[in-house]
């Protein structure tokens, strides 16, 4: 056998992709989901959300436009960034960028 190939006793199985979900009975996701919930106090793509605002929050701070914000954070147009902006924060990316002025 040469060393680009190992014996099948060697082969470990890849992880499931979800296992069941202990207090429902569904198939989560991501079984570390709820673990990761407990420890940061919120769901993994809330966490993602709010560090995104944070930086997008800090570029209107500095007084770049929505749009360039928006571009700068992969959303194709400046209404879906508004929108996701004000869901997260609770205040408009307008309103951020007129108060850095």
């Amino acid at each position: 056998m040469d060393a680009g190939h190992a014996a099948a006793g060697d082969l470990v199985p890849p992880p499931p992709r979800s296992r069941p979900c202990a207090s429902s009975g569904r198939r989560c996701a991501c079984p570390e989901r709820p673990r990761f919930a407990s420890v940061v106090g919120m769901p993994p793509m809330a966490y993602g959300s709010a560090a995104r605002m944070r930086g997008a929050r800090a570029m209107l701070a500095e007084g770049s436009s929505v749009a360039a914000v928006a571009a700068a954070h992969g959303y194709g147009s400046e209404a879906a960034f508004s929108r996701a902006f004000a869901r997260v924060t609770g205040e408009t990316a307008g309103a951020v960028r007129r108060s850095a002025a």
